[in-house]
């Protein structure tokens, strides 16, 4: 397949000369075309002008004879009787004819005037009477009659006409004419009293057609208005033939494949009567200057054809064999003979295949490693800031391999809390979030002290930043000023309102918790002031006041509404660890904290409609129940309201579920389905609808759909179907892609699936 590939590449330009050679003869015959066609126009536009010059002067004549006031009385005149005064008049005429002889023009022409009533004729030199006499001795058409002539001149209805080229006899001269001949005394007149006839000399036209140059094949005609034959000549075996032009053409040219052999015809028309000049060329004379040029050619072209193939084979079987040798090698390397089943086939395609492998694992270890250090960097920070290391060197060297540079630095934690975000997670704000985090990162980043800040998700609205300073750079209110500035640029762009809380500084990795704990701290406190920013060591940690602001309330509200008990639980110990551990032991502060809880706990049952919670209120602070036994039956009345969202999440979860399976049971051939259309079509985020599908069919995403697929392509396999239309009837873009998912699911290639299945039928 080598082989075939190289020899087709060098068999392509081979051809490109002569694909040239080609066009430069196509170009070259259209410049003859060109030039014949625009040189014999130019003939034809001076014939015609040359004889529209001679009819306009004989139209000259014929008007000062018809204007002519002894015209007009020698239609009312008999034939003169002998010694009348009637001779005299047609003496006169005579005179009047005589001086309309058409000497000057360049087509010699002659001028007779007859009158019916005296039957007199005038010409140039005599006058006679009687039309027999006339026919006889003065003026006869060969192969006409004298009442076919009769019938021409006189009995024929109209007003001016043209009698076609014939041979005649006048004043006992034999010539060829074309007869013009006028009615009198007009068209509307009513009975006609005679006629002016014009013979123009047909010889001398066909001379000046003549000058068309036909080479000794075509012809030339001049045909009337009509498209009536006026005159024409012929060279070779042709003849001339009909026009096909529209009647506002004034000139050009076309084609004509009528006769036994193509025809170029030219034609112009007159700009003083309708007459039309028209020249036929055969094709074969117009391009007979290209025959030897063609025959050179295609001479040229054998033998650089032979010759050319001869080295297009060589070069193909020298080029191609170190790719069919490094194509073995790369079969005869891989793991388990992988492309061996497509051994046969095009090894350009084999190596293209184990290319793109190499290619797309690369991709996807690299796309995996990023994965994985995000996922790591993020785990280190959240267990350096909860205190779950508790070695420094391990700390040092987690940061090391993070790229994160730490020696010598200061830390110090802020605890930045958005609330507009303590709502239940949706779309939306899962990526509005990101957006915030990515802004906050791109701050840090920028800001002109080079301050190095990480950044890492503590809860849903929670962000905690690590700031590592250099000791010449740090200050207290430095790091107020980079917080206040976060969070006017948060407000300007996402329209929320983020409160900090600050903790100590250090320069012990192990006391980054501490710090973390004490911004918590300090956040917690926020409400109380009314300052947007605290730190640590501003607030008096010995106040009486429990802990339990509007977020935290509002916190606990939407994460039982969305069933997160570990949340919940969460949230609560965070309640208790502040309020009974970290204050003075306040009976009555303790017993308004856990009234407020309780009311807290009722105010969700209400709200979903529940009914859950018991409506009477427990004895707080009684011999019975202690503090710490109504705080359980607090946490209790959280449990039992998350199991219940819980339950009622299941069962929408697995609606849910159904019509998302359906759905890609229905559309997994669309070579167009993943996980963005999909999720875009249930209204679902990316990220959350891979771990519901994760978590409800215990696959991924990925490989339900491939499964599915190499299912469909092993029954369509069975009913004998080609590989190539399989790969695309079951969603795959490429044979290639389908052939490598096959292998991952079925272990083998389609063939040898079919092969076995081929066997095992016998």
């Amino acid at each position: 397949m080598v082989y075939k590939r190289f020899m087709v590449s060098y068999l392509i330009i081979l051809m490109i000369p002569t694909l040239i050679s080609g066009y430069v003869y196509r170009n070259g015959l259209r410049v003859i075309e060109r030039d014949a066609t625009e040189t014999r126009l130019f003939m034809l536009r001076q014939m015609r002008d040359m004889v529209d010059r001679s009819l306009r002067e004989i139209d000259e004549t014929r008007l000062r004879l018809l204007h002519d006031p002894m015209t007009n009385l020698m239609q009312q005149l008999d034939a003169p009787m002998s010694g009348t005064g009637d001779i005299y008049r047609f003496w006169e005429y005579n005179r009047v004819v005589s001086k309309q002889t058409l000497t000057g023009n360049s087509i010699k022409s002659r001028v007779f005037v007859f009158f019916n009533r005296s039957g007199a004729v005038f010409s140039h030199n005599t006058t006679n009477f009687g039309y027999d006499f006339v026919y006889d001795n003065v003026l006869s058409y060969q192969g006409l009659s004298r009442d076919e002539w009769m019938t021409s001149f006189f009995q024929d209805d109209y007003g001016r006409k043209y009698l076609k080229a014939e041979n005649m006899v006048i004043d006992g001269e034999e010539a060829s004419c074309i007869t013009y001949l006028y009615s009198l005394p007009s068209e509307h007149a009513a009975s006609r009293s005679g006629v002016i006839a014009f013979f123009i000399d047909n010889n001398r036209i066909k001379e000046l057609l003549g000058e068309a140059n036909l080479n000794g094949q075509g012809w030339v005609s001049l045909r009337d208005g009509k498209g009536d034959l006026v005159t024409g000549i012929s060279q070779g075996e042709y003849s001339p033939v009909p026009l096909s032009i529209g009647d506002e053409e004034r000139e050009g040219y076309y084609y004509d494949d009528s006769e036994r052999e193509r025809f170029i015809i030219l034609y112009a028309r007159s700009q003083y009567n309708d007459w039309s000049y028209a020249i036929g060329l055969p094709y074969s004379s117009i391009i007979g200057e290209l025959r030897g040029y063609r025959r050179n050619a295609i001479l040229i072209f054998a033998v650089t054809a032979f010759l050319g193939m001869a080295v297009s084979a060589f070069l193909a079987y020298v080029n191609g064999k170190p790719l069919h040798e490094t194509a073995k090698m790369v079969i005869d390397s891989l793991p388990l003979g992988k492309y061996r089943e497509e051994a046969s086939r095009d090894e350009v395609d084999i190596l293209c295949g184990g290319v793109k492998d190499l290619i797309e694992d690369n991709e996807d270890l690299k796309e995996r490693l990023d994965s994985q250090i995000r996922t790591l960097k993020n785990t280190v920070i959240d267990q350096i800031l909860k205190g779950e290391i508790h070695s420094t060197e391990k700390i040092g060297l987690l940061l090391d391999h993070l790229g994160i540079s730490h020696r010598g630095r200061l830390y110090q934690v802020a605890s930045l809390r958005i609330n507009r975000y303590d709502q239940i997670m949706n779309r939306e704000i899962l990526s509005e979030l990101d957006h915030v985090r990515l802004f906050i990162e791109e701050i840090l980043e920028r800001n002109e002290r080079r301050v190095c800040g990480l950044t890492h998700y503590t809860s849903q609205n929670e962000i905690a930043l690590l700031f590592l300073f250099t000791p010449e750079n740090y200050s207290l209110p430095f790091v107020r000023d980079i917080l206040k500035d976060l969070g006017e640029r948060i407000g300007q762009r996402y329209n929320a309102h983020p409160y900090a809380g600050i903790g100590t500084v250090t320069g012990e990795l192990l006391q980054i918790s501490q710090s973390y704990g004490e911004a918590r701290f300090a956040l917690g406190r926020v409400n109380r002031s009314r300052e947007h920013i605290l730190s640590y060591d501003s607030l008096d940690v010995d106040s009486t006041a429990y802990y339990y602001p509007q977020e935290v309330e509002s916190k606990l509200i939407n994460l039982t509404k969305a069933g997160s008990l570990r949340e919940v639980k969460r949230v609560l110990s965070e309640v208790y660890r502040q309020n009974f551990h970290d204050i003075s032991e306040d009976r009555g502060m303790k017993k308004l904290l856990l009234l407020d809880m309780w009311a807290t706990v009722m105010k969700i049952d209400d709200e979903m409609g529940f009914s859950e919670i018991p409506r009477n209120y427990p004895r707080a602070f009684s011999d019975e129940i202690s503090e710490s036994r109504f705080f359980n039956r607090i946490c209790d009345a959280y449990s039992r309201l998350c199991g219940k969202i819980e339950s009622e999440k299941k069962s929408h979860n697995r609606e849910l579920k159904e019509a998302v399976q359906g759905y890609i049971d229905e559309n997994f051939i669309d070579p167009m389905l993943c996980v963005a259309l999909i999720s875009s079509r249930f209204h679902l985020s990316e990220s959350y609808f891979s771990q519901f599908f994760k978590e409800q069919l215990g696959e991924t995403f990925g490989s339900y759909l491939e499964n599915l697929r190499i299912k469909r392509a092993c029954e369509l396999i069975r009913e004998g179907e080609l590989i190539d239309n399989i790969a695309q009837g079951v969603g795959y873009k490429s044979p290639h892609s389908f052939r490598r998912a096959f292998k991952r699911v079925k272990g083998m290639s389609p063939s040898s699936f079919r092969d076995i299945l081929e066997r095992s039928a016998r």
